[in-house]
């Protein structure tokens, strides 16, 4: 490189008028913004703009009362990080003193600073202290999660390393997640710490394992990041300029600096391939070494993992104070930004390689129709009104893509008579004409070159290419009567073509059988504009129309559907301890009085008994409910990861690390061989296995006897139910607590059938199935997610547990979208605008757009937890109350929502003991729904929820009181004081 070359940073020369003497310089930004005539601050004196030319600005002094200041856009000084190890030794001694309460005299006596400015740093400091726990020195940071002013997630690492530590940090941690989020991150840093902007999820992304990565993945992860940040691109163009690599259009004259970005922007995206291009080697030398710290980046890293830097997790509801600066430089780095799509760079080209493979695929997906083809040949053949040729110019264009062609041809493609225009390029020798092409025509065929015969291999694949790029997808035999060529002499050059990627064949077009052939650019084109097409939506549906349809999709009280069709539409959904089968089942099959719906119940044991099925269980979080989830035999690792659940067995009891191990060994076994095998006692092991459930490591065969360990209390027989019995003694009853006979029997009995229970791991194979890589679990369950509700956006997602971010299921439905397998658009009014759908979901919605009913008009009632029902959070449930006013509407096992035709009709609360009913609901109808909740007094003992239903209040007041009580009496409910009551014996 030219050591001698400065590189231009924008600077204009201030000179004097009428003399040679430079005064100084300012920023080309602010020369842009200004005018002759205007005055400025330079220095100590106010300056009058004479003349602004290419490279200087031309003033005179003037006394201005009014003068405004020059602005500037200068390189950061960056804080060395030798600096900050004594601004970190400073702060740890500062922060001893005032635990010791001589911070102010300290700071006096050895900083040489007044009384105000001691107490008010004293001060800040405390507040900081307060506020998060810690103080960040130089071996203590802080990592605080927080949410800014508009509730937006932000992270904060308080680092007082000094920015050119700081700077490769953020860079790296910025790397680390758009890799795993696949979307672009946006950071600050500063000389005391990084700030990062979160995504919106449903729970903060995982940070901690990005402070455990080695100084080496570290260093990879700044290396790869640093050729697509805006340092880099500067230090380039620094590097460029100085290489000689920008050359000057206009020698001795300035090239404008927004020129230079533009060319180097242009020479770095021309070089970016070649790694070893020395400027890039330069650029990466320079930023690892001259503008960031890497040395002391990895030697800081390593001090965390050795422990000698201690790193501390807060959460606060509020940024704390030495959170300011940087939220301060976040704040104004992003104010003037325009709109932008942000993506990482391994995503830019998404849409691109998406469609690389869709073309290299051996069967490509029929999109195209007739009309989107003929509308786009029009265009390309210069057809259309504002594609025909209006000039001499335009008519050689249109000859040199579409020649040798016909002149009645060209009559329809001239916006005028083309005679005089093809005579004039005739004359000037731009075009001749062969005679004779055509059998049977004396009508010149027009061409730039000379036509050769069409026997020539060469001139006969330029005609076919040259045919292909102006049209879509054609037939052979088509193509052969417009080339007057057999087909059997278009195979050698077809099949040229296809090798070298020109086109693509197959049934390229919806209702041709016959293989087409089609250049591959207008392929992109026409599929581009079919996807696009598919897009549309005549009409968004309504929420009622939206109700049928979720109604239908899910099957409720359908005939004809099967158990086995219904537990893999809801597989992996956590779900309520037999909430299943009193909520799910008894509304998609038959009432619970009919034989059929017990018969299903036992359908569904017999599929967990012979392994199709796999239950597990869990806790939901901080102790809560548990849980039980069904799954297919092998989908294991579609929704779990079993590294994830091994790493739960250490913090385990040391019965249930003892039955996992034997379980490990043996495989499944029998609850009494696990009893005789681990040594423990029968209450041991059934406490372990419910741990271990609980923690979804184990199942059984036995769902029963599953639901029984999992609903355990874990008690001996003292502490089973009593029967409370009165022994005369000296005049005075004595109480003696005895088991009552039933339920010793009963535990007996309990205890005989888990014995004969048998109990496997679910880490197993026969569980986890093959091992799948993030990408296929991300197709396998978006697909799921479709399956399950027909119609999918992110509000659905959100809902479900133990799947992949949003980020890689969506990125594989756009590609299911692209392969023709699903459909996007905007297609239920009032949810998000980003909503896909199956072809056989969408044709369901438009059958009930054009003619909204349920299946007999008859009201059905749903769980307010039920998948069929997936409102609640960000989508409103369009229910209101008697009064018209917005009802809320709690997602609850327990609460329950009746639907007539779409339309909400009535709302349970707490097993129907409140209800909330429209004042437009027929009496009529109410009855019908009475009907509906006597079903709950039919269920089995094991599933019923209440041994009777007592309703309290109706729209607020004592349901006695109600105008809807004469109706319930009706259907079977009794006044009981001020309550209504519906007994066994009337159900």
């Amino acid at each position: 490189m030219n050591g001698g070359t400065i590189p231009d940073r924008g600077y204009y020369g201030v000179y004097l008028e009428n003399s040679n003497l430079k005064l100084g310089e300012v920023e080309e930004e602010f020369v842009f913004e200004s005018r002759v005539g205007e005055a400025f601050f330079l220095g100590n004196s106010e300056w009058l703009i004479k003349t602004i030319s290419q490279d200087r600005i031309i003033v005179g002094p003037i006394a201005a009362i009014k003068a405004k200041a020059p602005f500037w856009k200068g390189d950061i000084r960056y804080r060395d990080y030798s600096t900050s190890q004594k601004i970190g030794r400073f702060r740890r001694e500062l922060s001893e003193h005032i635990d010791q309460g001589r911070a102010p005299k300290w700071l006096m006596d050895t900083g040489l600073v007044d009384e105000n400015t001691a107490t008010n740093l004293v001060a800040y400091f405390e507040r900081q202290r307060e506020h998060g726990q810690f103080l960040p020195t130089g071996t203590q940071l802080v990592a605080e999660w927080s949410v800014d002013s508009g509730g937006e997630p932000i992270f904060i690492l308080h680092a007082p390393l000094g920015a050119r530590v700081n700077g490769a940090w953020a860079v790296a941690l910025a790397a680390a997640m758009e890799k795993h989020y696949h979307t672009r991150i946006q950071y600050s840093f500063d000389d005391d710490g990084v700030l990062i902007r979160l995504m919106e999820t449903k729970a903060p992304p995982a940070m901690a394992p990005l402070f455990q990565l080695s100084p080496g993945e570290v260093e990879e992860l700044l290396i790869q990041a640093l050729p697509q940040s805006p340092v880099f691109a500067v230090h380039f163009r620094y590097n460029a300029a100085r290489a000689l690599l920008l050359p000057r259009s206009q020698p001795r004259r300035r090239i404008p600096l927004w020129q230079q970005r533009l060319r180097a922007a242009d020479l770095l995206q021309a070089v970016r391939q070649y790694q070893d291009f020395p400027v890039i080697i330069e650029t990466l030398r320079e930023c690892l070494q001259d503008v960031f710290d890497l040395p002391s980046l990895k030697a800081v890293i390593a001090g965390l993992q050795r422990r000698r830097i201690r790193l501390h997790w807060i959460e606060t509801p509020f940024p704390s104070p030495m959170a300011a600066g940087i939220w301060f430089k976040f704040v104004a780095s992003n104010l003037y930004e325009p709109d932008q799509i942000r993506l990482p760079v391994q995503a830019d080209n998404f849409h691109s390689d998406l469609w690389a493979n869709i073309a290299n695929q051996e069967k490509i997906p029929t999109l195209l129709t007739r009309g989107l083809i003929a509308k786009a040949e029009r265009r390309w053949q210069h057809l259309e009104t504002g594609f025909k040729a209006a000039g001499v110019e335009e008519l050689f264009s249109l000859i040199e893509k579409l020649g040798p062609i016909a002149e009645a041809e060209l009559h329809r493609r001239c916006q005028g008579d083309p005679s005089a225009w093809l005579s004039e390029l005739q004359v000037t020798h731009r075009i001749v004409a062969a005679r004779g092409a055509q059998k049977g025509s004396s009508s010149p065929l027009w061409a730039v070159d000379p036509a050769l015969p069409a026997s020539q291999a060469s001139n006969q694949l330029v005609r076919i290419e040259r045919y292909l790029q102006m049209r879509g997808p054609v037939t052979l035999t088509a193509m052969g009567e417009d080339l007057h060529l057999p087909p059997e002499a278009l195979a050698p050059s077809l099949e040229h073509l296809q090798r070298q990627k020109k086109i693509v064949s197959g049934r390229l077009t919806v209702g041709v059988a016959e293989e087409q052939c089609c250049d591959r650019h207008n392929f992109m084109q026409l599929y581009r504009m079919a996807i696009a097409n598919r897009r549309t939506v005549r009409t968004p549906a309504d929420r009622v129309t939206f109700n049928c349809f979720l109604l239908q999709w899910h099957r409720i009280a359908q005939p004809g559907q099967s158990l086995r069709e219904l537990m893999e539409r809801y597989r992996g959904l956590r779900f309520p301890i037999r909430f299943l089968e009193r909520e799910v089942l008894s509304t998609r099959f038959l009432n619970p009085d009919h034989p059929a719906l017990n018969a299903k119940f036992a359908a569904l044991e017999s599929l967990i008994a012979d392994g199709e099925v796999i239950v597990q269980a869990g806790r939901a979080q901080d102790g809560g409910r548990r849980f039980v989830e069904f799954r297919r035999r092998g989908d294991g690792h579609l929704l779990a990861d079993p590294n994830t659940l091994l790493a739960a067995v250490p913090n385990s009891s040391v019965p249930g690390r003892t039955v996992f191990s034997f379980l490990q060994e043996n495989g499944a076994s029998y609850l009494r061989d696990i009893e005789m095998g681990t040594g423990l006692s029968h209450l041991d092991v059934q406490q372990a296995l419910q741990e271990l459930a609980e923690l979804s490591l184990v199942s059984c065969e036995n769902y029963a006897s599953f639901l029984l360990v999992l609903q355990s209390p874990l008690k001996g027989f003292s502490d089973l139910p009593v029967r409370v019995e009165n022994y005369p003694t000296g005049g005075q009853a004595r109480r003696h607590p005895r088991p009552g006979r039933s339920a010793i029997r009963q535990a007996v009995q309990e205890r005989f059938r888990l014995r004969d229970s048998r109990w496997f791991l679910t880490t197993s194979f026969a569980v986890m199935g093959h091992r799948l890589n993030k990408s296929e679990r991300a197709v396998r369950q978006a697909r799921l997610l479709l399956q399950r509700h027909g119609i999918l956006v992110k509000e659905w997602f959100r809902r479900e547990q133990g799947l992949l971010p949003w980020h890689p299921i969506f990125r594989e439905l756009k590609r299911l979208e692209w392969q023709g397998e699903i459909r996007r658009g905007y297609f239920v009014a009032g949810l998000s605008g980003v909503q896909f759908a199956l072809p056989e979901a969408v044709e369901l919605l438009e059958n009930l757009h054009r003619s909204p009913s349920s299946a007999d008009h008859g009201p059905i009632l749903l769980s307010t937890l039920d998948p069929a029902l997936p409102y609640g959070g960000m989508v409103d449930w369009g229910l209101t109350d008697a009064e018209g006013n917005p009802l809320k509407v709690a997602r609850s096992p327990s609460n329950h929502l009746a639907l007539v035709d779409g339309h909400p009709a009535l709302y349970g609360e707490n097993f129907f003991s409140r209800l909330f009913i429209p004042a437009d609901l027929p009496g009529e109808t109410l009855i019908s729904i009475a009907e509906l909740v006597k079903n709950w007094l039919k269920l089995p003992s094991q599933l019923k929820p209440k041994d009777r239903l007592v309703i309290q209040q109706i729209n607020g007041q004592a349901a006695v009181a109600s105008q809807y009580t004469r109706h319930l009496i009706q259907a079977g409910f009794e006044k009981d004081v001020d309550v209504l009551v519906l007994w066994p014996s009337v159900a």
